[in-house]
Order: structure tokens, then C-alpha cells, then sequence
């Protein structure tokens, strides 16, 4: 979680990146740009703030708690493909504030 020093309305989780990983940041940031003028789409978490121009690169998305995507597939690696498939289908994006 990071807030925005300039609005405290302004509060969310922050992807940076550093070095070479900051162009994969930007390319990741139009997509989600795109994707966002095309639909509002319940599962895509939404870009709140972005600066992509300097040294460190960041983007800032709403807040979605519960963990990572890493961390939830990691969870369905580890169950059985039928279990595991009828919770990919149930999914779900958790409502936040």
C-alpha cells in the first residue's frame, strides 16, 4: 500500500521496476491502457496513478487484498487439475473500498 503525498485520495498498490525491467513496466502500463478504454472489465485492476518517465518507473493500481495472482497460482498448482480448474472458473475479483 502507498499513498500519494500530493493527494491523499490517492492510495493504492505500486509496481516499480529498475534497470532494463522498467521498459517491460511502460509496455505493461499501455497495455493496461488500452484494456481499460476498451471495457471496464471486473477483473482488471485499474491504473490510479502512473509515472513512467523517470529513472524508476511506477504505476499505481487500485488496491485488491488477498495476495498476489503469484500467490493464487501457486495455491492451484498445488491442488488436484479438477479442483483446481473448478476454482479458476469460480473466480471471482474481491471487492475492496
Amino acid at each position: 500500500m502507498a499513498r500519494n503525498t500530493l493527494s491523499s485520495k490517492l492510495v493504492g498498490a505500486v509496481k516499480f521496476c529498475l534497470g532494463e525491467e522498467a521498459r517491460d513496466l511502460r509496455h505493461e502500463a499501455a497495455v493496461i491502457t488500452r484494456l481499460m478504454d476498451a471495457d471496464d472489465h471486473p477483473n482488471l485492476v485499474k491504473i490510479k496513478d502512473a509515472y513512467l518517465d523517470g529513472e524508476t518507473p511506477w504505476l499505481m493500481f487500485d488496491y485488491v487484498p488477498g495476495g498476489t495472482l503469484t500467490d493464487w497460482i501457486h495455491e492451484l498448482q498445488r491442488m488436484p487439475v479438477d479442483q483446481r480448474q473448478e476454482k479458476a472458473l469460480a473466480f471471482k475479483r474481491p471487492k475492496h473500498e
